[in-house]
């Protein structure tokens, strides 16, 4: 197979290339309606007080900066349980709240 020439593009007629242009919806001097006004937006009805669910039905994700060490140790305990790193993180949340609830 030989090496052959890329292909010379043609030449754009400048007076085609404004005929397109002007042939767009939005084109300048085709009287171009304004957009519509927004409708106006309903005041918000108060939120219904949140309900207790469950912890293993619904989770919340959420962003945590922890100390890389301690993220280390985490895993590790994570992993001889089996657990995610999430899961272990998760437990270790619910266990101290029980221990701040009996104190």
């Amino acid at each position: 197979m030989g090496i052959t020439k890329r292909p010379t593009p043609a030449k754009a007629d400048p007076a085609a290339i404004e005929k397109f242009i002007n042939s767009a919806p939005d084109a300048k001097g085709q009287g171009v309606a304004a957009p519509a006004a927004p409708a106006p937006v309903a005041a918000p009805t108060p939120a219904a007080p949140a309900r207790a669910v469950a912890s293993s039905t619904r989770k919340t994700p959420i962003s945590l900066t922890i100390d890389a060490a301690i993220l280390a140790r985490m895993d590790e305990a994570a992993a001889a349980r089996g657990l995610s790193r999430a899961a272990a993180i998760a437990d270790a949340c619910a266990d101290w709240l029980k221990s701040k609830e009996g104190a």
